[in-house]
């Protein structure tokens, strides 16, 4: 499964709501919102989905046989930069004290020229490498399931709150698919204590993987953010154009909030990938949004007529499609860049209607979506 990893700084900040009287009419408490042609307003963003469960859409494309609505009370533009109140090697001390417990040593500590704080132990494989949080723990020597070099290879794809019963091998042992999420959400939980305050933590996927040469299994849990219940954008999607430019590329991708946990059993961690890690946001609320019945209807219309997509999921997420150079591991390349593209615009993360595409392949791990934002109303066929 390939991958294109950038570590990027993303953050989360709650806004609370009020609403005024009316001074023209004293009856009521709340103030009437005008909403564009379309729109509803976001607790009426999954009315009528049972209507939809199943059915198809000529050859256009074909809904799940089951949809799972997430409750909504608001939604917003969620925008996010760093806390530079934080000093970062105090964060990455306390991350690699929690990781490495009673073998941590202060000593190991280096930092690195673009801000990364690395952890390495010369006398074992252990290492680490964060910058203010996204970054990557090893233990061991362990290379990511996902990489070949990992010696596994894909063998199903779960999801934690439809498949928490399913018995799996992982180690030597059986475990439930919730029993291993659990697991990994625990351990993450402790890891970024105190760090995403205004954010709640889930388990959000689980990959299983199978070592042939070892005769042993894993599990590749996925642990993303749920802001008011809604989740953030969570997997590592597979839009990813590039254009060059002069002397370099400029890619267009969606932004995960999220963090890999390779688990080799119930209690071994080998890698933790970290992509999301500030915790400064400002969010902004909508009025309204486009609710899933109109989605499907701009789906019908816009997509082409011979699709036969057949949908095997449907979710409301956060997502933040982003454009911007690919930086170099080099200041003085990196400054040329900066200088050449201008000032890199980092959109909010909006509320997006994300449909995952079955593939038909045996490889479940190769997925791709119809997004379309629930603001503006664009489709991205992230493929």
């Amino acid at each position: 499964m390939k991958r294109n990893i950038s570590l990027l700084s993303l953050a989360l900040s709650a806004l609370i709501l009020s609403t005024s009287c009316s001074e023209q009419d004293n009856s009521t408490d709340t103030k009437e919102i005008e909403l564009e042609e379309g729109k509803v307003i976001a607790s009426q963003a999954w009315d009528g989905y049972e209507d939809l469960q199943g059915k198809s859409f000529g050859n256009v494309f074909t809904m799940p046989e089951k949809i799972e609505p997430t409750t909504v009370d608001n939604v917003y533009s969620i925008f996010a930069e760093k806390d530079e109140a934080q000093a970062d090697k105090d964060i990455c001390k306390e991350y690699f004290k929690k990781v490495f417990g009673d073998d941590y040593n202060e000593k190991c500590i280096v930092n690195m020229p673009e801000g990364d704080y690395t952890y390495s132990e010369k006398s074992s494989d252990n290492y680490a490498v964060f910058r203010h949080g996204p970054g990557t723990v090893s233990k061991n020597g362990a290379v990511p399931l996902s990489m070949t070099t990992s010696g596994y290879s894909f063998k199903n794809r779960y999801i934690p709150t439809k498949d928490r019963d399913v018995l799996l091998d992982i180690g030597k042992e059986k475990q439930s698919v919730g029993a291993i999420c659990d697991a990994a959400l625990k351990y993450c939980s402790n890891i970024f204590e105190g760090h995403f305050k205004e954010c709640e933590l889930y388990a959000a996927d689980l990959i299983h993987f199978y070592n042939s040469d070892t005769d042993n299994y894993a599990a590749d849990v996925t642990i993303g953010l749920k802001y008011e219940r809604i989740p953030l954008e969570y997997r590592f999607t597979p839009l990813d154009k590039r254009v060059s430019k002069s002397f370099y590329v400029v890619g267009t991708y969606y932004v995960p909030a999220t963090f890999d946990l390779d688990l080799y059993g119930i209690d071994d961690i080998g890698v933790l990938s970290v992509y999301w890690a500030d915790n400064k946001l400002r969010a902004e609320t909508l009025n309204g949004m486009i609710p899933l019945k109109e989605t499907v209807k701009i789906l019908e219309r816009e997509l082409a007529p011979n699709s036969k997509y057949k949908f095997n999921r449907v979710e409301l997420l956060y997502c933040k499609k982003k454009t911007s150079p690919i930086y170099e591991n080099d200041p003085i390349i990196n400054a040329s860049i900066d200088e050449d593209y201008g000032e890199v615009v980092d959109p909010p993360f909006v509320p997006t209607w994300v449909f995952t595409v079955n593939t038909n392949t045996s490889d479940g791990s190769k997925l791709y979506y119809i997004k379309l934002n629930a603001v503006t109303g664009e489709i991205t066929i992230d493929k």
